[in-house]
């Protein structure tokens, strides 16, 4: 949804006043009664009073100023703490660096990132169980014969 003060045509600082007379315009015009043969009246009206009754709502609209809910009024959900978006990024970043990429005229950290995102998924787990005998490939198990 839209936001409720651009529905209705009004600025943040309007009046109580100011907000009712746009819904009553708005909502005069976009009546399904007054236009049925236009499919998106219903919807136009729809919105008009989901933002009037946000607006109207002294305790919704201050915390939709605030951010805290949505223009439907639903709390808005909070940041992700923790992770950044990809775990395992600075383990590639460290690794990546051991590299010498080639330069040209590019940054070397959109370089490394972009060598340790086509890093195949094999790789990745053989990094983290493995760690640095990568090149040796899994230890084999005690009293296990490879089959050739």
């Amino acid at each position: 949804m839209r936001n409720p003060y651009t529905v209705l045509g009004v600025t943040q600082t309007a009046s109580v006043d100011e907000i009712k007379s746009a819904f009553r315009q708005l909502a005069k015009h976009w009546h399904p009664d007054q236009k049925p043969d236009d499919p998106r009246a219903g919807v136009r009206f729809a919105e008009i009073a989901q933002a009037y009754k946000l607006l109207m709502d002294s305790d919704l609209r201050i915390k939709f100023d605030k951010g805290e809910v949505d223009a439907r009024g639903r709390r808005r959900p909070k940041p992700a703490r923790g992770f950044s978006i990809n775990p395992f990024s600075a383990s590639r970043k460290s690794r990546s660096k051991t590299r010498t990429p080639k330069n040209d005229g590019e940054d070397t950290e959109t370089q490394t990132q972009d060598a340790a995102d086509e890093a195949s998924f094999e790789e990745m787990v053989v990094h983290i169980f493995w760690g640095s005998r990568r090149e040796a490939g899994p230890p084999e198990r005690p009293g296990h014969r490879k089959h050739k």
